[in-house]
């Protein structure tokens, strides 16, 4: 029994990697612009070859186009500042080649959402954890939205914890950029917690890790007893891992 618990342990793994090389060129392509939403792309393959197909190479790129697209929006509501020709040029894109409805969907979803974003006061936000649900409810969107273009069901279980390993990347993003999104009072996982002198007492801190803590809880619990999830359960350790290193690299925690 443990040989062949072995051997599908190893199947699985073969399929994360294929995954991952499979997606590695697209760090060299125009699109998407980060590693981290490589990896994003890569969880999608990864789900797709478990049900014995790949993603089309189309569907790739416009997981990727989709990425992008989102960022420049999230950058619209954060900045009041837009790149309309690049804007202009993945929204054409991506009526080629991304389901219409889908995509009218977040944009209209992701709208509402943004009308009622958090405000931050003088002092910061004064509700941190309606910010917290405010950043997982975007991802949430967000995911639903590329689940629609990789023409991949989910499971509710499944999805939650596709959520969660996409929300301990996120977080070690808001970790890395987080002066500067507290500079623009942007609400993030990190921000949530800043006060006025621009650095989180140590509730501050031990909320932010709480959430990490969350995220690769809820993975794991997505996964359960089912091996060919270990893959997606391991990525979330190792960003995990990121996310608590940088907290001690900037917090001193």
């Amino acid at each position: 029994m443990d040989a062949l618990v072995a051997v599908r342990f190893l199947r699985f793994g073969g399929i994360a990697a294929a995954s991952l090389l499979t997606c590695a060129p697209m760090l060299l392509a125009r699109r998407p612009r980060t590693p981290l939403r490589v990896l994003c792309i890569s969880a999608f393959e990864y789900l797709a070859r478990l049900n014995g197909r790949r993603l089309h190479r189309t569907e790739r790129i416009a997981l990727g186009c989709a990425c992008d697209f989102g960022a420049l929006r999230n950058d619209f509501y954060d900045q009041r500042e837009l790149n309309r020709p690049s804007y202009r040029k993945l929204r054409c894109r991506l009526r080629q080649i991304a389901p219409r409805a889908a995509t009218l969907r977040y944009i209209r979803e992701l709208r509402r959402m943004e009308r009622d974003r958090p405000a931050c006061g003088p002092d910061g936000f004064s509700e941190p954890h309606a910010v917290v649900e405010y950043r997982t409810r975007v991802l949430e969107v967000s995911l639903s939205w590329l689940q629609a273009i990789s023409l991949r069901s989910l499971e509710p279980r499944l999805f939650q914890g596709l959520v969660a390993l996409v929300g301990l990347v996120q977080l070690v993003d808001d970790l890395i950029d987080w002066k500067d999104d507290w500079a623009c009072r942007r609400p993030t996982y990190v921000t949530a917690f800043l006060r006025q002198w621009a650095h989180p007492p140590s509730a501050g801190v031990t909320h932010i890790r709480f959430r990490a803590n969350r995220f690769r809880h809820l993975l794991v619990a997505a996964t359960g007893r089912r091996p060919e999830l270990v893959p997606l359960m391991l990525a979330g350790g190792m960003v995990w891992l990121m996310a608590i290193g940088l907290m001690r690299i900037r917090f001193g925690e």
